[in-house]
């Protein structure tokens, strides 16, 4: 099964609208809706949410697992890593 990844571009539309999902989906721009699909959307959100518990010592060593695989499998550059 082909897998989107999470480039720059995407992070950067993600950004743009400050997380904001209802500011996204409902007053984006259409180029930036067709660039970032929904379930990319919440993808990050969930990658961001992982981050923020790992980086805080509040996840276990099995989410911090999970996180770094997820990370290599969707994130589509070093860039769009850091």
């Amino acid at each position: 099964m082909y897998q989107k990844m999470i480039t720059v571009k995407k992070l950067n539309i993600f950004e743009k609208y400050y997380g904001n999902e209802d500011g996204f989906f409902r007053f984006g721009k259409k180029k930036d809706q067709d660039a970032l699909t929904e379930e990319e959307w919440y993808e990050i959100e969930e990658l961001l949410r992982q981050v923020y518990l790992v980086h805080n010592d509040l996840a276990s060593k099995e989410l911090e697992a999970k996180l770094n695989e997820n990370l290599n499998q969707k994130i589509g550059s070093k860039e769009a890593k850091q």
